[in-house]
């Protein structure tokens, strides 16, 4: 039986190490040295040259990865600056052969790593700094660190050397030679093909370095417009092994605590990197805002809040509708729920209401996911407080787009079922209406969508139908009040004074219907009319004498006020509640005593003038000749007499019109003639 000993950790001698190491160290040295000569103090005409060596030529990106010599040595014909590069990628490339013997050599990892191994990468870590002698004594130091190698590979278990000898070569590589991007990017690409998680980090850390670093004379190289896409690829390239987002985001939020740019943020790259993690991992994104400086008012905080608990949201929609919720993500959103009671304020600003919003759409998704096992002292302190909130008409509008994002209609409409069943079971209508009201929208937006196939289109539309008639009766549900067909509410006596009357909404008064044939609200008894004042009752007693002439100014409005029974109303200071009296008692007023109340009630803002009974004096207005007899007819009489007492009439305590919108009850000066 024959065994191969290729990859295997317990055929790492000294001697293996040594001679693996060797070859590593004489290319790193080579690549050292090329960069350091050409970074000496030159003249104008070597300048040049340098800039071509380190930069590649005038017309290659910033990011520019080149591929190996035998394929790039095709454009080194046609270009003096692709000759001068050609040596650079060739020992570029072969460090990256001789680091490729290594990490072959040095076996695959395990799953997870055992604490032996994890202080082996440390070890690794740290030895070239061990092993490199001083500068003054380094003639004489060099076989004693080459023992000292030995030495500690010695000490280490044969299982673990694997571990440390990749460490190891990595150390040496990142210490020695320079971090060109061609080199980072070929090296990193080989600890992903074999998971190297110790090694991945380094190599993602020093890779970034070299994107966002500044320059002296201009922009970080991230932000050059053909490098929208660098950091997307890498995440791509990165989710592909095996590797979560999170671990990347982590990796990208480090260096950039370290550059302190402000400019790669505003980055066309950033920009699309943050939104292909939005549709990868929410919770990843949340720590990827730009943070220009210090968060002193609490306006800034409060949307900063807002728009974590927007992003947090979507981890657990994101998750199947029967796929068993992660215990230590239940914890933390309740404890994110206990602490959002301190830090909510009743004011009515733009950042508290979305806050608010944040903690209502948590809250809900807390007890959706967590109804069957969590403690019930824990889900009654939940629903007391989404019973205390007063949502807004857009308060689940990024709940709603978390539920219909990322998958079909069909699941989208199952997630949703679930929210809105776990509001009608508290009886909760003021969300249930801003929930499907929510939904509405949204769906609304995905019609728009150009991408929808027309069966995605007609399911789409199907389904907005139903939501339109879920809307309907969750606003019923919430405005519709008790039914009142059969009786009438009886209003406070006007002549008390002493009582004053305080607007209240109609909307909590429960005298309000829905009107299916014009599709809106409307009132179903008129307003309270204003008491009179001690004024005005004083000067109805003495406009006995003239009851006449108001009377003949509308007959039918006259005979509804003095044949319509009226019932005996109570002031609001007696202890006895107010009665209801059965509508059958009172008479509603037809059509044409409408028409009277309104026409003795019009406004007359611009009267049209006549010669009868005035004097054009003071004006030089032509007016046409009138007929005598026109303006000593009936009408005119009538007219006259009704001018003198219409002010009178019109502050008379009238009952309010029956009219729906209220329109025509509005007290007025004197009524004007048709002509």
């Amino acid at each position: 039986m024959v065994l191969s000993w290729e990859g295997d950790p317990r055929c790492l001698a000294t001697a293996t190490v040594n001679r693996l190491l060797r070859p590593l160290r004489t290319r790193c040295s080579a690549l050292s040295k090329m960069v350091s000569t050409q970074s000496q103090p030159s003249t104008y005409s070597s300048s040049r040259r340098t800039s071509a060596l380190l930069d590649s030529s005038n017309h290659e990106l910033p990011l520019t990865v080149y591929p190996p010599p035998d394929k790039y040595a095709s454009k080194a014909h046609f270009s003096q600056g692709y000759k001068g590069s050609l040596e650079l990628i060739r020992r570029i490339y072969a460090v990256r052969d001789a680091f490729r013997n290594v990490v072959a050599r040095g076996g695959k990892p395990d799953r997870l790593p055992t604490l032996s191994s994890l202080c082996a990468r440390v070890i690794g870590h740290n030895m070239y700094g061990w092993e490199e002698p001083p500068e003054e004594e380094e003639e004489d130091s060099e076989s004693e660190a080459a023992d000292f190698v030995d030495q500690m590979y010695e000490a280490v278990p044969m299982a673990c050397r694997g571990w440390l000898l990749t460490s190891h070569a990595l150390g040496i590589i990142l210490n020695t030679c320079p971090h060109h991007l061609t080199l980072i990017s070929t090296l990193l690409d080989e600890t992903l093909d074999h998971r190297l998680d110790n090694e991945v980090a380094q190599l993602q850390e020093a890779l970034l370095l070299v994107a966002f670093r500044p320059k002296p004379n201009g922009p970080p190289a991230i932000c050059h417009q053909a490098h929208s896409k660098f950091l997307t690829e890498w995440l791509d390239r990165w989710i592909t092994v095996g590797f979560s987002p999170s671990t990347f985001t982590v990796g990208l939020l480090r260096v950039l605590s370290k550059t302190l740019s402000s400019e790669i943020w505003t980055s066309k790259a950033m920009e699309t990197f943050i939104r292909r993690l939005y549709h990868l991992d929410s919770t990843a994104q949340s720590i990827l805002k730009p943070h220009t400086g210090t968060r002193d008012t609490l306006t800034d905080l409060s949307e900063a809040l807002s728009q974590w608990f927007t992003f947090i949201i979507g981890r657990p929609v994101s998750l199947p509708v029967d796929s068993p919720q992660n215990p230590s993500l239940s914890a933390a959103f309740f404890e994110l729920i206990q602490a959002s009671r301190f830090i909510l304020s009743p004011d009515t600003t733009a950042s508290a209401l979305t806050l608010r919003d944040g903690v209502i759409s948590i809250s809900l998704t807390w007890l959706v996911y967590n109804r069957s096992t969590a403690p019930p002292t824990y889900l009654q302190m939940v629903e007391a407080m989404l019973a205390s909130f007063i949502p807004q008409p857009s308060s689940f509008h990024g709940l709603v787009q978390h539920i219909f994002s990322g998958g079909s209609l069909q699941a989208g409409r199952r997630r949703l079922q679930l929210y809105a069943s776990e509001i009608g079971r508290n009886k909760l209508a003021r969300l249930e209406a801003s929930l499907w009201g929510s939904t509405l929208y949204v769906v609304e937006n995905l019609e728009g969508d150009n991408h929808l196939s027309p069966h995605d289109k007609a399911e789409l539309k199907t389904y907005r139908q139903q939501v339109m008639e879920f809307v309907d009766e969750a606003e019923s549900q919430l405005f519709d009040g008790p039914s009142h067909d059969d009786t009438i509410l009886v209003v406070p006596d006007p002549r008390e004074t002493d009582v004053p009357l305080v607007p209240q909404s109609p909307w909590t008064k429960g005298n309000w219907r829905w009107e299916p044939l014009i599709g809106s609200w409307v009132r179903q008894q008129a307003l309270t009319a204003g008491a009179a004042t001690e004024r005005k009752k004083r000067r109805l007693t003495f406009v006995t004498p003239v009851k006449q002439a108001a009377a003949e100014l509308s007959n039918l409005s006259e005979d509804f006020w003095t044949h319509t029974p009226r019932p005996k109303f109570r002031s609001r200071g007696t202890p006895r509640a107010a009665e209801k009296i059965p509508a059958l008692l009172s008479k509603k007023p037809n059509f044409t005593s409408l028409i009277a109340n309104a026409g003795s009630q019009r406004t007359v803002l611009h009267p049209v003038s006549t010669n009868c009974g005035l004097s054009f004096e003071d004006t030089n207005t032509h007016v046409p000749d009138v007929p005598n007899d026109w303006c000593s007819s009936p009408a005119m009489e009538r007219r006259d007499r009704s001018q003198d007492e219409d002010r009178v009439v019109s502050e008379a305590h009238h009952q309010p019109s029956d009219d729906v919108l209220d329109l025509l009850a509005h007290r007025s000066s004197s009524p004007a003639p048709p002509w």
